[in-house]
């Protein structure tokens, strides 16, 4: 739940439900920010002490970050949405983009999504959807196999602020 200033509130009580209205039984196995012009990965963020920074340290055009789901785990398949709590907001003392992508098979492709973070400058609990590609197929990122989707910061002019995950 989210108060009226944003903020999100811890929920104890039994009677809050949150409504979803999607039903998928694939993992989300492995986040990696990727540094693109250093060519390397950060941990499994799902493994990091929340709030967790989204993006390299020191962002650049076409770092990006991965959201997989493992083919080596009996849950593992196409996923086709992404909650966020973001704290700290993205933004930039001028401008950015961001890009969602899937792996094709053959090259990263432009995803049709549905992006209620507002490319991560809403603060709270929010959404990233998109309908299954219908020629999603794994890759290896960062040494695990898995259905990708990468989020990549397509444009950036000054200086960019990192989101963070809260929860």
């Amino acid at each position: 739940n989210v108060d009226s200033t944003g903020e999100a509130e811890e929920t104890n009580n039994a009677g809050e439900v949150f409504i979803g209205n999607k039903q998928n039984q694939a993992a989300l196995t492995h986040i990696f920010n990727e540094d693109e012009s250093a060519g390397t990965f950060s941990g499994n963020l799902l493994d990091a002490t929340l709030p967790t920074t989204l993006f390299a340290a020191t962002p650049a055009v076409d770092d990006a970050i991965y959201f997989g789901s493992s083919t080596g785990l009996p849950v593992s398949g196409p996923f086709s949405s992404l909650i966020f709590n973001i704290g700290t907001v993205a933004s930039s003392t001028t401008s950015y983009a961001l890009t969602w992508e899937y792996w094709d098979g053959s090259v990263w492709t432009t995803l049709s999504a549905d992006d209620n973070t507002g490319s991560f400058a809403t603060a709270g609990a929010n959404s990233v959807a998109w309908q299954l590609p219908t020629d999603w197929a794994t890759t290896s990122v960062n040494s695990v196999t898995a259905y990708w989707v990468r989020v990549r910061l397509s444009a950036l002019t000054g200086t960019f602020t990192r989101p963070t995950q809260i929860s």
